[in-house]
């Protein structure tokens, strides 16, 4: 009996040992199971956490439009979308080339503008060449002094020497004698000018300008009127021979201060020889 019982408390004890074992072996299993899924729901939670962050990131890069629709576009929108962008590519060329248009029109009128600043210069400089050149040709006659001296006598002796001789005899001794001969001898400029324009003509620097070769008309007529006269006031005696003072203030040179007139064109006298 005693044997029996004590292989009943044994067995008791067994049990119990056994089945606190099962207990803790529950509860560490549990435990187990339990940090397990602590552990899932951490990497999850990271895991959504990245993948917010990334769709977050996404949406700062997208356009406009994508972020307010997401739904796909119908083919005649897309239609539209890709007209819209035609258009307005063709429009930016248009205003491109309209640009290129404009700065090629402004080059143009500026290289305009500079030629005719330059020609106005360059026409001024010639005026002011030709005013010189003129000036310089009044002072300078292009006849010979035997020319100068031949048109001279044939001018004086072809005058109305009779009525000048009567109208000296007439006015002898009067001290008006040598106005008489000057006025006598300007009248006679218009036939002075017509005799040189003829020599000049047949040869005298026909390349030259019109209005170079009127002025040394000009000084050539000055230089024939002033012969002219000397043999006129010799002529007709001393007494009639002015003073300096006189001959200055009587002279040519005075009655010729004015501009010459001009009887006749350079064709027309061309025609006439």
């Amino acid at each position: 009996m005693e044997y029996y019982y004590g292989l009943k408390s044994f067995a008791l004890t067994v049990l119990c040992l056994s089945f606190v074992c099962f207990l803790f072996y529950r509860w560490v299993e549990k435990n187990e199971k339990k940090g397990k899924i602590q552990s899932e729901l951490k990497k999850n939670a990271i895991r959504e956490q990245m993948e917010h962050a990334i769709r977050d990131q996404k949406k700062l890069w997208q356009p406009e439009d994508t972020k307010q629709r997401k739904k796909s576009l119908s083919p005649s929108e897309i239609l539209a979308k890709q007209h819209a962008e035609v258009e307005k590519k063709r429009k930016q060329e248009l205003n491109r080339q309209a640009e290129v248009d404009r700065r090629k029109l402004t080059e143009k009128r500026e290289k305009e503008e500079l030629a005719e600043k330059v020609k106005k210069q360059e026409r001024q400089k010639r005026y002011q060449q030709l005013e010189k050149e003129i000036e310089q040709a009044k002072n300078t006659p292009l006849l010979t002094l035997s020319e100068s001296v031949d048109v001279a006598k044939e001018i004086i002796s072809g005058g109305n020497r009779k009525s000048l001789n009567e109208q000296v005899e007439f006015l002898e001794g009067s001290g008006e004698t040598k106005n008489l001969i000057v006025s006598f001898n300007e009248g006679l400029v218009s036939q002075y000018q017509d005799k040189i324009r003829n020599l000049y003509l047949s040869h005298k620097n026909k390349h030259k300008q019109q209005e170079i070769m009127e002025g040394h008309i000009e000084a050539d007529v000055k230089k024939c009127m002033e012969l002219g006269l000397n043999n006129l006031m010799k002529t007709f005696g001393e007494n009639a021979i002015p003073s300096r003072s006189e001959s200055t203030a009587s002279s040519p040179k005075a009655a010729n201060k004015s501009k010459i007139k001009k009887t006749h064109s350079w064709d027309e006298l061309k025609d006439k020889f």
